[in-house]
């Protein structure tokens, strides 16, 4: 759900560039595309999170966890 309202976001952002200049699409297009990379590898290391942030907590409880999690 996060995933689509970036990405909505992303594109409104880029379609009122269109009105500003190449320089702002420009900015625009890097914009939405380091956002999707950035989604990307998150996803694709949220697995490795997962474990460090378990291995970090040693049994400390779910509270603990998200919060080795978001350091």
């Amino acid at each position: 759900m996060w995933f689509q309202k970036c990405l909505v976001c992303g594109l409104k952002r880029l379609c009122l560039q269109f009105a500003t200049g190449s320089a702002a699409l420009r900015t625009g297009v890097f914009h939405l595309l380091f956002n999707l990379v950035s989604v990307t590898v998150g996803i694709i290391f949220a697995p490795q999170l997962v474990q460090l942030a378990q291995a970090i907590s040693g049994g400390g409880g779910v509270g603990r966890e998200v919060a080795n999690a978001r350091i």
